[in-house]
């Protein structure tokens, strides 16, 4: 997951908390086979071209979550 922006404090843990209640839905609602196992963030752009996730502000400052094709 890459964070196209330098997040403010907190915003770490609070997006560490929502992936992993995520994870507890997507594992309960698949029977357990579609569980996300880790999650790894790279802030400020860094070493993000790769990452499955952008997360960048949209012209509102919130987070705009797209996936990466």
């Amino acid at each position: 997951m890459s964070l196209r922006y330098t997040p403010q404090t907190g915003e770490i843990a609070f997006l560490f908390d929502l992936f992993n209640r995520t994870s507890r839905i997507a594992h309960d609602a698949t029977d357990g086979t579609h569980p996300i196992g880790t999650a790894l963030y790279a802030a400020s752009n860094f070493c993000g071209a790769d990452a499955g996730i952008w997360i960048r502000p949209n012209r509102d400052v919130w987070p705009n979550l797209s996936c990466k094709v």
